[in-house]
């Protein structure tokens, strides 16, 4: 990682004629060297001394010639009119000249003059020579000394928006660095430049990749930056050059991918490409795309790409606990075993914590998420894991990478179903069914011996959730883990029920009235004796 972004930093601060600027976005043979968004952020807040071309005034014969001149622009006249018979010494004099809105400047001995079609090399010609043909003179300068300033506002995926005070010597990746770099979530391949009516489009990594200097241009007075989110960020690990995220624009493939990330690593088994993918539903599903069809292929937002690799590693990394046990397909209902599952994956350079999930199916609703941990084998060392956010984000800031032998525990918990009221359950076991994910209340209903239609209202369900809460159910509604399932009875079967009270406490009634009326017939005996 140090290596990249030394070789990053450098391209970013060196601009020299040993890069040569490529038509478009370069050859598409060229294999990249890790241009991810994780660079691009930490050059941009790192870097200091990138700023300083921001603020400067250009040295070289290159920047003079392309400096643009901008209203507000100060130079520095100096004559200088040498030694006479009247003086020993040089008489030199100096006039600050500004360059007006209306692109005019107003000189001494020559007045106000256009200078809009001229750079600073022009310029400097044109007054030396004119100066010089007017009066005998030693000689003639004239150099910018203090760049116009203007505001420039910067908004969206920068880490502080606002405006930043520019010079007509900032460019786009300047001014991104003065907002304190990208957020974790911003195109560096889709910057907005508004100028105007006109609509800017620039891709950073290009200037990065091919010293493509159109792609980090100068901004201007007027001018308004703004960053995007990222429609397309696409993550890539395994036998790969340079693993990380990378931002793809429309029409780009998973090949585009793999050059962008420089290309699979010797030893990589290139011909079977795995992505995980999340589907419409939220699963995760693993596909398998041959090398040949890589240049076809588009990807998706949040595709994981994991390039395996060819060598039989004996070596391993256990995962144990509330896991799948294997690569979840499809959307169709599926059992999550209610014990305790162990795997051993194989272990290769480069393997993450959201790789070996993927293998293993991921974690089951019944996985403890906040007590999961790593356990190293080197130093007994425990590493806790927040397996629930990086599962439901797949946010690669929030993956391990891992070492061989790693030990990953996800703690289960048990978790069932209880299906009461007017069903057919034949013995207590029936009336707790293990939690099948996916299954609706009729599944469960069914599995407890079915509806007792002689008594029940199937209109009248119940669930009570894991927290207290009764609500109502359909048939066919999905049932989380820990749930109960009451099936209320209908009205007639209550007031069945009801009468048959009625009788109970009559016939008690009677009895207790019958009982007193005999003691009250012994004591008057007793009373007349």
């Amino acid at each position: 990682m140090k290596k990249i972004f030394i070789i990053g930093l450098s391209m970013l601060m060196i601009i020299t004629p040993v890069f040569a600027v490529t038509d478009g976005a370069g050859s598409e043979g060229d294999a990249g060297f890790g241009l991810q968004a994780s660079i691009f952020r930490y050059v941009l807040t790192s870097s200091n001394d990138m700023l300083n071309t921001a603020t400067g005034v250009p040295t070289n014969f290159e920047e003079l010639n392309n400096y643009p001149l901008t209203p507000g622009d100060i130079f520095t006249l100096l004559i200088n009119y040498g030694a006479n018979s009247e003086r020993s010494a040089d008489y030199i004099t100096n006039y600050n000249i500004q360059l007006l809105p209306d692109y005019t400047m107003v000189f001494p001995f020559i007045g106000k003059t256009d200078v809009r079609d001229m750079n600073i090399t022009e310029l400097q010609t044109f007054i030396s020579d004119r100066i010089s043909k007017m009066m005998p003179v030693q000689y003639v300068s004239f150099n910018l000394t203090t760049p116009a300033n203007f505001n420039v506002f910067i908004y969206g995926g920068v880490n502080t928006s606002g405006y930043i005070n520019a010079t007509p010597v900032t460019t786009v990746i300047d001014a991104i660095a003065m907002c304190k770099g990208f957020k974790s979530n911003a195109s560096y391949r889709d910057v907005k430049i508004l100028r105007g009516d006109e609509v800017i489009s620039v891709d950073i990594s290009r200037f990065y990749q091919n010293a493509d200097f159109d792609s980090n241009p100068r901004l201007k007075p007027g001018d308004k930056l703004y960053i995007p989110t990222a429609e397309t960020v696409v993550t890539v690990t395994g036998m790969i050059q340079f693993p990380g995220a990378y931002e793809l624009l429309p029409g780009e493939t998973l090949e585009t991918l793999l050059k962008l990330a420089g290309g699979p690593k010797s030893g990589a088994q290139a011909e079977r490409i795995e992505i995980a993918r999340i589907d419409n539903m939220g699963k995760t599903v693993r596909l398998e795309v041959p090398a040949s069809e890589a240049a076809s292929t588009v990807m998706q937002n949040g595709d994981t790409v994991s390039i395996p690799s060819i060598s039989d590693n004996a070596e391993t990394i256990t995962v144990e606990g509330a896991i799948y046990g294997q690569i979840v397909k499809g959307t169709a209902p599926f059992k999550a075993p209610t014990t305790s599952v162990k795997l051993e994956v194989p272990y290769y350079p480069g393997i993450s914590l959201l790789n070996v999930l993927d293998q293993v199916g991921g974690p089951t609703p019944y996985a403890i998420m906040d007590r999961a941990q790593i356990r190293r084998p080197d130093n007994g060392e425990f590493i806790s894991l927040d397996i629930e956010q990086l599962w439901k984000t797949r946010n690669i800031d929030s993956d391990v990478e891992l070492e061989p032998g790693d030990h990953i525990l996800i703690p289960i918990e048990k978790t069932f179903v209880g299906i009461f009221g007017a069903v057919n359950a034949t013995d207590s076991d029936t009336y707790y069914q293990s939690h099948v994910n996916g299954y609706t209340v009729m599944d469960y209903i069914v599995a407890a011996g079915g509806i007792d239609y002689e008594t029940a209202n199937p209109n009248n369900i119940e669930l009570i959730d894991r927290e207290g809460n009764r609500i109502d159910v359909e048939l066919t509604d999905e049932v989380p883990p820990g749930s109960i399932i009451y099936v209320n009875e209908n009205i007639l079967q209550q007031a069945d029920n009801g009468f048959d009270n009625v009788i109970l406490v009559t016939a008690w009634l009677t009895a207790i009235v019958s009982a007193v009326s005999a003691v009250t017939s012994i004591i008057e005996m007793f009373q007349t004796d």
